[in-house]
């Protein structure tokens, strides 16, 4: 026996009931959602980094070490003592890197947890006196503030010259931005710079809302 459903007919007081249920069931539904949908905003949490870098002989802080991380964050330098600080990073592991004249690369792993101060402490150590004919030097090519919709962007063109007898590997070049808002640090890396040769590039960094007065290269690292 088959029954055409178009034809059947409920009570009222049935069919009220099924407005009810169902209204109770979109609005449950609903409420899931806008849980679901908080949650999902108040999942990002964030901590910090407080670091010192110190010659691993004397002890003494070092000054003006470049400071990156991985995955990658504001670019910075070590103040006069050898500290430094990257607030507000979302939780989870990293990676820091320390560079800095004369002293091998430094990396540290750390974790990073929800509102809490992550301490790393990084040792440097002496380079070898023993010459292995790498050399190589960098210079800005030009620069330009790129201003849209209150917000400042510099542009920058720059090379890299292997001016050494040996192949370089890695290199890592520090620049630093000057405006009326501050300093601001960016890093550029590159691998494969064969002897002899030039290699250019370019990037644009957001600095705020002020204009940048002058862009240098701060230092330059490669092995």
């Amino acid at each position: 026996m088959h029954a055409n459903l178009a034809t059947l007919k409920f009570p009222k007081s049935h069919s009220r009931n099924t407005i009810i249920l169902y209204s109770i069931f979109v609005m449950t539904m609903l409420g899931a959602l806008v849980s679901c949908e908080d949650a999902m905003v108040e999942s990002e949490t964030y901590g910090s980094i407080h670091g010192e870098v110190f010659d691993d002989s004397s002890g003494i802080g070092l000054a003006g070490a470049s400071v990156t991380t991985s995955p990658a964050s504001e670019a910075l330098v070590t103040n006069d003592d050898g500290t430094f600080d990257i607030e507000d990073l979302p939780t989870g592991n990293y990676t820091i890197t320390i560079n800095k004249s004369g002293y091998n690369r430094s990396t540290v792993n750390v974790a990073v947890r929800e509102l809490r101060t992550t301490n790393a402490v990084i040792p440097m150590h002496k380079e070898s006196d023993e010459a292995d004919g790498a050399n190589a030097t960098a210079d800005i090519i030009e620069w330009r503030n790129v201003s849209s919709n209150d917000s400042v962007h510099v542009h920058v063109d720059y090379r890299i010259q292997n001016t050494g007898s040996a192949d370089i590997e890695e290199y890592d070049i520090l620049f630093r931005i000057e405006s009326a808002e501050g300093e601001f640090f960016h890093n550029e890396v590159g691998t494969d710079l064969q002897e002899g040769r030039i290699r250019s590039g370019s990037f644009e960094k957001y600095i705020r809302r002020e204009p940048a007065t002058a862009v240098e290269i701060y230092d330059i690292w490669f092995n």
